[in-house]
């Protein structure tokens, strides 16, 4: 694994392994790599430029809070076997375009000791494996749309994961996504009072959508399969849900509704916070009726 500090340094730091820079302006990604913010700039549009496969985690990036990192997986794999990505502390990032695979912790981990990042956006990745498929925190702006996520492991992180604690008003969208085969949650949003999650489907999961923070919205989901507490589980209070669709549900609902709720508990769905509403045109079968 090579570690580097790209910019004015570039040539003292990564001569050898590291050519200065791939078409277009990118910089080549082409071996495990450690990209640490404390040994010069390392800004920039990254792109894979062939399949890596790492006994540890692939990319690990470092910032220090002002950097702004584009990554483009050029339709490459990446394999670690104890994590795919590691980035914290950059203040903006885009990750796109390829797949990642491994049996570690997070394959895809995006978070700050220090400032909130300002922006993510990570859009038409596979993902296999690993306790979780992406997991973020620390994010002011989140985007994530066309992920599929296949067999993460972990119970309560699994699919996307995507935690509000400490950002002062916070957005994330999720959308257009594909969950399946989860041993844990599909998609899972905490802290936050501006989400949307639409157009997502999550096939076969302990939950299928579990809405932690207040204000989001749900439509156009589709949760099939679910074989743990519900298919959208709702904690949060004054929530909108819509359109969406719930079948072949089997688990035990865990939430318990307080007034003025709905009083909705089921496989396919629990209302456990204050205030939420339907859109209309949720398909949810079963008792009680939703």
């Amino acid at each position: 694994m090579r570690r580097c500090g790209v910019g004015f340094w570039l040539a003292l730091v990564c001569v050898v392994a590291f050519p200065l820079r791939a078409e277009e302006g990118r910089i080549p990604l082409f071996e495990p790599t450690v990209l640490d913010g404390s040994a010069g700039d390392i800004s920039g549009r990254y792109v894979v430029t062939r399949n890596i496969v790492s006994g540890t985690r692939v990319f690990e990036i470092i910032g220090t809070g002002t950097e702004e990192i584009e990554i483009d997986l050029n339709g490459f794999l990446l394999e670690g076997a104890t994590g795919g990505m590691l980035i914290r502390d950059v203040r903006k990032l885009k990750l796109s375009n390829g797949k990642l695979r491994n049996a570690g912790n997070g394959t895809v981990e995006i978070y700050s000791l220090g400032a909130e990042i300002e922006t993510v956006i990570i859009e038409d990745l596979t993902i296999e494996g690993g306790t979780a498929c992406i997991g973020i925190g620390s994010t002011a702006d989140t985007t994530v749309r066309r992920v599929d996520c296949r067999d993460p492991t972990g119970g309560a992180r699994g699919g996307i994961l995507i935690d509000g604690a400490g950002v002062t008003d916070g957005r994330a969208i999720v959308e257009d996504s594909l969950i399946r085969d989860s041993a844990g949650r599909g998609i899972f949003t905490s802290s936050l009072a501006n989400v949307t999650l639409t157009g997502n489907r999550i096939l076969n999961a302990n939950i299928g959508i579990l809405a932690g923070g207040n204000g989001v919205v749900i439509t156009d989901n589709t949760v099939e399969s679910i074989t743990g507490n519900a298919g959208l589980l709702i904690l949060g209070n004054e929530n909108l849900f819509g359109r969406n669709a719930a079948r072949g549900n089997s688990g035990t609902p865990v939430c318990s509704t307080p007034p003025p709720g709905p009083g909705c508990a089921s496989p396919n769905f629990c209302d456990s916070g204050i205030g939420n509403s339907s859109l209309g045109d949720n398909r949810m079968p079963g008792p009680p009726p939703c």
